[in-house]
């Protein structure tokens, strides 16, 4: 079926405790000719047999349900900001804390970034209400089941292996074999961390009797791209030769992207194991393509993996522009897109689908790497597109399943621009500044293309219905 027209009215979501998903649908993304790129949004109404892994761990449903719907606070109301609860594990901090003086200004996934974004937060403080739990009395740890859900125990061994081979307190050990992943005296211990942070996280906003329903969790390492064995392999290189010497390259137990252990994918089944919640929506705005949470998530009727990234055959991961699973929504965006270009299809395309999925929670992979200063990046956000879509997220979540959100923090490699995408992040989440006077499926005038901009001439543009872009017909792979 068609995108609806932007002006038209979203369809009601389904009722409370309804199974059934959105119809597939292909739509293209805003600002993409039909031979660079498309979206597919497939996401089947009855589950597939064999499709997923079913993990032993979370085949095994618990008589945990879903608590009953909590009666609002006064702070969640509309024109009152909201508590945001901040999760912290203190191991975080030291993966990768101590490292050999030739590799600090090329580590990408340095303490830096995290101790920016806990002091902006701080700051943040005085305006926004926040609570802190960032002891590690105050996060209980990973329970080893909810790992095993998410990643196989040759992974993990692997991960313990490698650390427990470490000689001097700077050594490291590469994960996998394009040597940007690395372990490091800590590691693990800061992987698990990051986990336990969003399950606690997850045991916050789900229990009726805190006060907050929204939290965010400054943690590292990121995780969104570690799969069930680590590593996942585009299908365009899985043919290829195995690097000479690299045994554990391409897959076999190989980390990725800086990711260790898939955070967000651990809360979410978290959430389903031990809350009993039915419908799990994982949002992702990293520029990069989450194709671990992908992997690990994706044939599981209870989950919807929604991303948006950018796409290029030279871009890492190389991945996300493929037909999507079951139960995923992929809007592939070309490099160097506009604010209009990234944040409209965001809104118009990949949201409508999560509202019609109507999740009980919404776990957001918060990347700021788009960010248009980041080095790895290739996009043009600002901070306050950030804020724009935080606030979109909000308004759904407010819809669908009563302000339920664990945002856990992904990429973004530039300290000071990420402490700042962070802040407008957090303020959104607490709701400042939001209209609560829109409707649902209207669209907030906040964007236009530049007039002097050749995009926004009727003869180049791509912004157009894509009834007049493609007629009847679906967009040719790209």
């Amino acid at each position: 079926a068609p995108l609806p027209a932007a002006a038209a009215a979203d369809p009601a979501p389904p009722p409370a405790g309804a199974k059934g998903r959105p119809a597939p649908i292909t739509v293209a993304c805003a600002g993409s000719s039909p031979q660079q790129m498309r979206a597919e949004v497939a996401v089947s109404r009855q589950p597939s047999v064999g499709s997923g892994r079913q993990n032993p761990s979370s085949a095994r449903k618990q008589s945990a349900t879903i608590p009953s719907p909590r009666t609002v606070p006064a702070s969640a109301q509309p024109g009152n900001m909201r508590r945001v609860a901040v999760v912290s594990h203190p191991d975080c901090l030291v993966h990768l804390s101590v490292v050999p003086f030739a590799m600090r200004e090329h580590l990408r996934d340095s303490p830096a970034r995290l101790n920016s974004v806990l002091q902006s937060l701080r700051e943040l403080g005085a305006k926004v209400p926040l609570s802190w739990f960032t002891t590690q009395e105050d996060i209980a740890p990973l329970k080893e089941s909810d790992l095993l859900a998410v990643h196989s125990s040759a992974y993990v061994q692997r991960c313990e292996q490698i650390e427990s081979a470490l000689a001097g307190p700077s050594d490291l050990m590469a994960l996998d074999s394009g040597a940007e992943t690395f372990i490091g005296h800590g590691s693990i211990n800061a992987a698990r961390g990051a986990a336990a942070s969003v399950c606690q996280a997850v045991d916050l906003v789900m229990d009726p009797n805190h006060e907050a329903s929204v939290a965010f969790c400054a943690v590292r390492p990121p995780g969104h791209h570690a799969g069930f064995e680590g590593e996942v392999v585009p299908k365009s290189v899985q043919s290829l030769p195995k690097p000479v010497g690299c045994k554990n390259a391409r897959g076999l137990h190989a980390g990725q992207g800086f990711c260790i252990f898939n955070s967000c994918a651990i809360g979410a089944q978290h959430a389903h194991d031990t809350w009993g919640v039915e419908r799990v929506a994982v949002i992702d705005f990293d520029v990069h393509h989450g194709n671990g949470t992908e992997d690990v998530l994706r044939g599981k009727e209870w989950v919807l993996c929604a991303s948006i990234h950018g796409v290029d055959h030279t871009f890492y991961p190389f991945s996300g522009l493929e037909k999507a699973a079951e139960g995923v929504v992929n809007v592939p965006i070309r490099k160097r897109s506009s604010s209009f270009q990234f944040v409209k299809p965001f809104r118009e395309v990949l949201l409508p689908v999560v509202r019609e999925f109507n999740p009980q929670l919404i776990i957001v992979a918060a990347g700021f790497d788009a960010h248009q200063d980041d080095p790895l990046g290739n996009q043009s956000l600002s901070y306050n597109d950030f804020f724009e879509m935080t606030s979109q997220i909000v308004l759904l979540a407010r819809e669908c399943c009563e302000g339920r959100i664990v945002s856990v923090l992904e990429g973004g490699y530039k300290s000071d621009d990420l402490a700042k995408c962070v802040t407008e992040h957090v303020k959104a989440l607490a709701g400042a500044q939001i209209d609560e006077h829109q409707t649902r499926g209207s669209v907030r005038p906040m964007y236009a293309q530049p007039e002097s901009s050749p995009e926004s001439s009727p003869e180049t543009s791509d912004e157009r219905p894509m009834s007049s872009r493609f007629g009847s017909k679906r967009p040719r792979d790209g």
